[in-house]
């Protein structure tokens, strides 16, 4: 005879303990970062983890909750456009940012990525389903542009 059935309460309780015993880890880098640059880190890393999710539901890895994908993809969204390009204002490389100085070299070009960030991810928020695979891939290339052009590498 097994226990009762876990509760929803109970799996939100876990995954919740999980995140806490596991964040200092993972985000270590951001310990000693502050004022907007700590404030930058912890957007790229919402954003990150929206991927991430985004990503299993796309590949089938976990189940495609409508809900929870609009969610993720508008995260992403909320954190685009003229809301990232705020976190960068110029000269703002302190310790332990990984921004190169070519985001102010050629500002022009990572302000469009930043709106097409944001377009993108609205798009994809509310994308059919068929729709969704294409707008997650060209979603996952402008990042992926951007990481490229601006942050060092690790």
């Amino acid at each position: 005879m097994g226990g009762p059935e876990p509760t929803r309460f109970g799996l939100v309780a876990v995954a919740v303990l999980t995140w806490v015993l596991i964040t200092p880890v993972g985000v270590s880098g951001h310990r000693d970062a502050t004022g907007i640059v700590k404030q930058r880190m912890d957007a790229m890393t919402s954003m990150g983890g929206a991927m991430k999710e985004l990503g299993k539901m796309i590949r089938g890895t976990q189940h495609d909750d409508a809900e929870r994908f609009k969610a993720y993809a508008g995260t992403i969204a909320q954190h685009g456009g003229d809301e990232l390009t705020a976190l960068f204002p110029e000269g703002s490389l302190n310790h332990p940012t990984r921004t190169l100085p070519s985001v102010w070299a050629d500002w022009e070009h990572f302000v469009k990525l930043a709106q097409e960030l944001e377009r993108t991810a609205g798009s994809l928020a509310s994308a059919a389903p068929g729709e969704r695979e294409a707008l997650f891939k060209r979603l996952r290339r402008n990042c992926a542009d951007c990481h490229r052009s601006f942050r060092t590498k690790k």
